[in-house]
């Protein structure tokens, strides 16, 4: 916990709370000030500790030195403790230029700023990690390949393994002003050159303040971009893949909590409990706010596959029945209908392999394994399905055999399995199997091995219900197409009425 392990200034004093009616009427109320925090200057930034039991936050310094802007302080917010002022920290973590702080673990704070091991103030593009050991800080300089910020401005986000930092900085090449980027820890204390998330999130105008959720998919950011009320408004948008530039449309959110003011800094506490932003007025003072976010405006705590389902040929949206299957058991979880766009949604609470499959009885089966990992929340997995055509000729992609022999592998069963279920479905469809080998062989015997090849795949659908009269095999031998190499990938079909 931090209060045993930081300077004896910071633990013996007597702290300032939110008491429980404070969070009580919090859960009441949308959108509350921070009374006991908020006075007639500007707070800004605020940042609760991992462990819940202190807020930092920035006081803009009403002095005449105009590198001298705000300071960290910060407060208790453990319950049912007598309440006194916040209290400001003192030097070295206050110096004589911008003081923020990005994020607060253990012993550990995260400073915007570039401090060197003395802890001097050296330059305000970057941060700087401090910890508090022994009596004394101990300061680490991080690293971060080719920023380049062009501007004195500022303002980041780590998430909550530090691996990702996301970015708010002018660079070279960007869309507008401040833009949004997102850099991958490579080493210890060193970040990778910051890549743009993109022009779903970043706008010609200043995109900033970003705060990346627990999930590890939802962010949260400000901008006078994307039709925002007035100033600058707080969006919320999810990460779609591992690219970092895939999102999903930035969410206003709303008049509720956005005013026609400057709205910027929400953060959201480690156990989820606690929502914070800052939010002006008329006299441009701002202040930190508590609020209640709707459920569809909070980080995600399950995950979410969604996608279109769609023709291969005309790319129009196609209905489909989509099962989502364990893969380890094969048991289903669940099952949809994509919607009139072709869109669909599954969302699950555990992580692990899971199949994707579809049925319908206009078009072929289709299958695709989804790994959901812990640090990810949202995947997208686009569906294009191929349609029965009487007398075209297709291939499935997972029926295959082992070299120079007729036995199907065993991972071409869930494939054959749903084309017998489709002719189960379709009573008067008729299938061809057209069977082919490779090279390597006279040709009677890859005659007669391509033969086997297209009976073995019968056998196969028969054992599972097909009728045997509705199945017509075919030998022929030698495959001609000189793209085709692989020697277990030998039999095509074709469906007619």
């Amino acid at each position: 916990m931090i209060s045993n392990k930081l300077p004896i200034y910071i633990v013996c004093s007597a702290f300032m709370l939110l008491s429980a009616e404070t969070f009580a009427q919090s859960q009441v109320s949308v959108k509350r000030k921070v009374d006991k925090v908020c006075t007639l200057l500007t707070e800004i930034a605020p940042v609760e500790s991992s462990d819940g039991q202190r807020l930092y936050f920035a006081r803009i310094n009403p002095s005449n030195n105009p590198e001298r802007n705000c300071d960290v302080w910060y407060h208790d917010i453990k319950s049912n403790v007598s309440t006194s002022a916040p209290q400001k920290m003192p030097p070295p973590v206050n110096s004589n230029h911008d003081n923020v702080v990005i994020k607060a673990s253990g012993n550990t704070i995260y400073l915007e700023g570039v401090y060197n091991n003395s802890f001097e103030y050296v330059s305000p593009n970057g941060i700087t990690k401090a910890e508090y050991t022994n009596n004394q800080w101990r300061v680490t300089p991080i690293t971060i390949k080719n920023l380049n910020n062009r501007s004195i401005h500022s303002s980041y986000a780590l998430s909550s393994n530090n691996r990702v930092l996301i970015i708010a900085a002018d660079r070279e090449g960007g869309v507008g002003q401040l833009d949004l980027y997102a850099s991958f820890l490579t080493n210890e204390n060193t970040y990778s050159q910051p890549i743009s998330l993109g022009l779903t999130v970043n706008t010609r105008y200043n995109d900033g303040t970003p705060f990346l959720a627990d999930d590890n998919t939802t962010l949260y950011f400000s901008s006078y971009g994307h039709n925002s009320l007035g100033s600058s408004d707080i969006f919320m948008t999810r990460r779609l893949d591992d690219s970092w530039t895939n999102w999903t449309e930035p969410v206003n959110l709303g008049p509720k909590f956005n005013t026609r003011y400057w709205d910027a800094y929400l953060h959201i506490s480690a156990d989820g409990k606690r929502v914070y932003m800052v939010s002006s007025n008329a006299n441009a003072n701002e202040d930190i706010y508590m609020l209640t976010l709707p459920s569809e405006l909070l980080p995600l705590d399950n995950y979410e596959i969604r996608g279109m389902v769609s023709d291969n040929k005309k790319h129009e949206a196609v209905s489909a029945k989509i099962i989502l299957k364990e893969k380890k058991t094969g048991k289903i979880v669940t099952t949809c209908y994509p919607n009139d766009q072709g869109q669909y949604l599954f969302a699950v609470k555990q992580c692990g392999q899971y199949i994707i499959e579809t049925e319908s009885n206009n078009y072929l089966g289709w299958e695709n394994t989804i790994n959901i990992k812990k640090d990810k929340h949202i995947y997208t997995n686009n569906i294009t399905l191929t349609k029965i055509e009487s007398g075209v000729a297709f291939s499935l992609g997972k029926v295959y055999f082992q070299p120079s022999s007729h036995q199907l592998n065993a991972e071409s069963t869930n494939e054959l399995k749903r084309l017998a279920k489709l002719l189960i479905n379709n009573p008067s469809l008729r299938l061809t199997i057209n069977g082919y080998t490779a090279s390597g062989l006279d040709k009677s015997e890859l005659k007669l091995l391509s033969e086997q090849r297209a009976k073995a795949v019968k056998t196969f659908l028969v054992q599972h219900g097909v009728s045997p009269s509705r199945i017509t095999c075919r030998g022929y031998g030698e495959i001609t197409n000189p793209n085709e190499k692989d020697d277990r990938k030998r039999v095509e079909f074709v469906l007619s009425y």
